[in-house]
């Protein structure tokens, strides 16, 4: 669901999102990755939707998540070249 949440809102969070992985690229520490998103949800749909018609989702480890996803991602290309087989 957390995933989900950043694909859907992905052109509101991309800006917040990239500079915190140069922040951290540049500092060589994921220190401002110690945050916490907090999102709404509706739990109807239509088009006359007020605040209480929402859900909130807490989104602590959701950097986490996209830090390793990244993480894997790149590693997946240099990793059998490094690591030899038995």
């Amino acid at each position: 669901m957390i995933m989900a949440f950043l694909q859907d809102n992905w052109d509101t969070l991309k800006m917040d999102i990239l500079r915190m992985f140069t922040e951290s690229t540049a500092r060589g520490s994921l220190s401002s990755f110690n945050v916490a998103f907090m999102g709404l949800t509706p739990k109807k749909s239509g088009e006359d939707i007020k605040i209480i018609d929402q859900s909130a989702i807490s989104l602590v480890g959701c950097l986490y998540k996209l830090v390793s996803k990244v993480l894997a991602t790149r590693l997946r290309g240099v990793i059998s070249s490094t690591i030899l087989g038995n």
